[in-house]
């Protein structure tokens, strides 16, 4: 048992290293906040319920169904960055959405959105230009695309991230999904933007739209979207306690945000992060740190570095527990575990879990550090990365959506996947 700010942690799990001689590291459940209870059990190696056969396809002697290529004249960098299937035409049948975020690189970088409609692109060889509708925009569009019905018409709706736009800031582009599509778009062509805070001094970069989920999280039947930034920046400063007596403070910061809009029938072009237009922050742990201090007869100097990283992984709204109002999952695989505050485990990763609940009940500002109504599960190991991959489904056919986690780094660079089965009792399991 170990217990942190007062909450009881347990479910301590340990895994034996098997390569590379590394040492025995914990992989922890921390049930944080009000009505999930004080003790959790062990959480253990899910068990195989059903065994199924595999295979595997060599892309060097084997060719899938159909292949997507990038168009033959240009530089195309990075096509299936972000790849999609949803039926954004409505005629009942899904399309394909390609990203293809650095197109033109070394001549004026841009980002391009390719749509393939179902069944209307049938040959074994597909290039880009090709596409049923393609959609240009700054460099980095497309580097992250979901889908989901997020004005209530019963059609997919295309979100697309472009972290890299607005000199880094980023933005996320919403196209609402439609019967009839023009062969040609621009980002200033979408339905909705969603733009990135410029307001933190001293930024280098945002990175808003790096990571983007799709689901209905307060459960009124109209999916929301979630997005993170990283927006890093760093501070310094001084200052004069008494005569003759100067304290100097230095903070990286990187704890990362997330941001949640819910879906509505009607939604206004442009949402400025920077003037507080969405419904919900998620503000990245700033108690967690590690650094330095010196103390000198004038002088005193602070060194700290927050690298929380919220949300640097993966984003998935997905209902785990049954209730039809679906879980915030955030993956923040690059997160640092801090033994102390001298001392860091990088890149150990996290994945925090808010429930689902009605819109009400939803606050607009959530500071990690303080807020302790959530689920927290974090690894003590070096470059573990829990939290690279999150999946909700129904596994095992009982009617539960069920949760799997990836830690890619775990076990030196072997990587594992933990699956937790769903329903009424998850938090349950959960530690």
């Amino acid at each position: 048992m170990k217990k942190e700010n007062g909450i009881l942690l347990a479910g301590l799990v340990t895994f034996i290293a098997l390569a590379l001689a590394l040492p025995v590291g914990n992989l922890s459940i921390l049930a944080e906040g009000e009505g999930k209870g004080s003790e959790r059990g062990g959480v253990g190696t899910p068990s195989v319920r059903d065994e199924r056969l595999s295979g595997y396809l060599d892309l060097g002697s084997e060719d899938p169904d159909q292949t997507i290529l990038p168009s033959t004249s240009g530089n195309s960098l990075y096509m299936g960055s972000g790849v999609e299937a949803a039926d954004v035409n409505g005629d009942g049948i899904d399309d394909i959405i390609t990203g293809t975020p650095a197109r033109g690189y070394g001549t004026g970088p841009s980002g391009t959105v390719s749509i393939f409609f179902g069944m209307l692109n049938v040959g074994t060889v597909l290039y880009e230009k090709q596409a049923n509708v393609t959609i240009t925009g700054p460099t980095s569009f497309g580097a992250e695309i979901a889908s989901g019905d997020v004005n209530g018409d019963g059609m997919a709706d295309l979100i697309i991230g472009a972290p890299g736009a607005a000199g880094g800031v980023g933005e996320v582009y919403i196209f609402f999904g439609k019967t009839s599509w023009p062969r040609s778009l621009k980002n200033t062509n979408a339905d909705v933007t969603l733009k990135g805070s410029t307001s933190i001094p001293y930024t280098y970069y945002g990175s808003f739209g790096m990571h983007i989920g799709v689901g209905d999280a307060d459960g009124d039947g109209i999916d929301d979207i979630a997005a993170s930034s990283v927006e890093y920046y760093y501070y310094y400063s001084y200052s004069y306690p008494r005569p003759g007596y100067t304290v100097y403070t230095s903070e990286t910061h990187l704890e990362g945000h997330v941001y949640l809009w819910f879906g509505n029938l009607t939604w206004n072009p442009t949402y400025q992060i920077t003037n507080g237009e969405y419904n919900v922050r998620i503000n990245g742990s700033n108690t967690e740190y590690y650094g330095y201090d010196y103390y000198y007869p004038t002088y005193e100097y602070h060194y700290h570095y927050y690298y929380n990283y919220l949300g640097s992984s993966r984003l998935v709204i997905g209902d785990i527990d049954g209730d039809n109002k679906g879980e915030l999952l955030i993956g923040s695989a690059l997160k640092y575990y801090y033994p102390s505050r001298t001392s860091s485990v990088y890149y150990a990763g996290e994945v925090e879990i808010f429930e689902g609940r009605n819109r009400s009940d939803w606050p607009k500002e959530i500071q990690l550090g303080v807020y302790t109504n959530y689920t927290r599960i974090y690894c003590t190991r070096s470059n573990g990365q829990l939290g690279s991959g999150i999946g909700v489904g129904d596994l095992d056919g009982d009617g539960y959506n069920d949760l799997a986690i990836g830690a890619m780094g775990y076990d030196g660079i072997k990587g594992r996947v933990m699956v937790f089965w769903g329903g009424p009792g998850i938090y349950g399991k959960l530690g």
